[in-house]
């Protein structure tokens, strides 16, 4: 490369380094020319390994390649989105821009200047509000469903029951069908209850209190059912935690169906952990927060079901309505906090509940 060369570069390298886009200069054979600071920590890459490679060593896919094509052509502006794991397994959404551009004295043809923008974080988000309108809506479905059935349900098995009764010590073939009808109404009865609790995070009422009172008390509750299973209880609770504004019975709902869950995962014994501890504000525009863990060493979550688990409905165990997790999400997000699932098959399963401490205008 000549010194004017190196000066053109030089250029583009002090404009590029500021800027928080993944930006690269591609040649006529799609080789990699330069490319800014933010490109090189995207791909966790140094510029010597970098220069002269091909695009696809970084950003592998038909489509880009066939973008890039069209755009030395055509000189248009064309868009793809990307998906690509990083070195530590999770997926990474990146938007790649390809801009036809044309330097002269360098390079005697068409090149294209690339412009990365990671929009994991975007996605997530967007992802998020979808799901917080699905929940919503699930909401007002629940509150209908539960007020059309919950009253005729009541009197069918009322009604059951009272026949039964007369049938005492007569006709056994018919009071055993009508115990069947009685379970199901019962089981009938759970999922409308299930539905009840999942619409009412919109009655949250916050005071300002101590979590590990909530939690203790649910621990408590559960201490000897997890006994009976061989489960020992573990804490790690940090002392003097900060005074934070919640809604104590609501959160002590979502610790109790947590716990629940971990036992239900643990059917030969094993350790339930519950640690808490303080995350101080990282900014001036962000807050501080009170972070709850809670782990079990039961049979554990794989990849594909990990993805589903807060969703409504969704349930692999026998019995359970799948509408336990959504609840406890909708609860964490009116408190406008984040509850996260980590699992591995056979290893056990960890939630990590996010709370902040501030109290907000439309806390009720």
């Amino acid at each position: 490369m000549g010194v004017r060369d190196q000066l053109y570069f030089n250029l583009y390298e002090s404009v590029f380094s500021a800027l928080p886009l993944g930006i690269l200069v591609l040649n006529k054979d799609q080789r990699i020319i330069c490319a800014n600071k933010t490109f090189y920590s995207l791909f966790n890459s140094r510029e010597e390994e970098s220069e002269g490679k091909h695009v696809q060593d970084f950003l592998p896919g038909r489509e880009l390649e066939n973008h890039i094509r069209c755009v030395q052509t055509d000189r248009e502006v064309r868009e793809v989105e990307l998906h690509l794991k990083d070195l530590g397994g999770e997926t990474k959404a990146l938007k790649a821009t390809a801009i036809g551009i044309t330097v002269l004295d360098i390079v005697n043809a068409p090149t294209v200047l690339l412009v990365l923008e990671d929009i994991s974080e975007r996605l997530k988000l967007e992802e998020q509000l979808v799901q917080s309108e699905k929940l919503a809506g699930m909401g007002e479905l629940a509150a209908s469903i539960t007020h059309e059935l919950g009253n005729p349900l009541s009197v069918m098995s009322s009604t059951l029951q009272y026949i039964q009764g007369r049938l005492k010590g007569k006709e056994d073939d018919i009071s055993n069908e009508i115990d069947v009808i009685v379970d199901s109404l019962k089981r009938m009865d759970e999922l409308l209850r299930g539905l009840s609790d999942f619409k009412t995070p919109e009655l949250l009422r916050f005071e300002q209190g101590d979590i590990h009172k909530a939690l203790s008390q649910v621990l408590t509750l559960v201490s000897r059912e997890a006994r009976n299973t061989n489960i020992e209880i573990k804490t790690d609770l940090t002392p003097n935690l900060p005074m934070c504004w919640h809604d104590t019975r609501q959160l002590k709902q979502v610790f109790l169906n947590l716990f629940k869950n971990a036992i239900e995962a643990m059917p030969f014994g094993g350790y339930l952990m519950v640690r808490t501890w303080f995350s101080p504000a990282e900014s001036s525009g962000s807050r501080s927060n009170i972070i709850i863990e809670v782990s079990d060493t039961g049979v554990g979550i794989n990849e594909e079901e990990l993805r589903l688990i807060f969703k409504p409905f969704y349930s692999k165990k026998k019995g359970g309505s799948g509408l336990g997790l959504p609840f406890c999400r909708r609860v964490i997000e009116a408190h406008h906090g984040t509850i996260t699932a980590k699992s591995l098959s056979g290893k056990g399963t960890t939630f990590t509940i996010s709370i902040p401490l501030g109290r907000r205008k439309d806390d009720r």
